[in-house]
């Protein structure tokens, strides 16, 4: 059972930082397109 609960912990941290990278790297896009603009 807790192993079940670590895993599911682990996938959870996983899909947070995947999200958190992908948010951070269109944000600097946005950013680096309106300052060219």
């Amino acid at each position: 059972m807790i192993q079940t609960r670590l895993f599911l912990l682990k996938n959870i941290i996983r899909c947070l930082v995947f999200f958190f990278l992908i948010f951070s790297a269109t944000k600097k896009r946005m950013i680096s397109f309106y300052l060219l603009k």
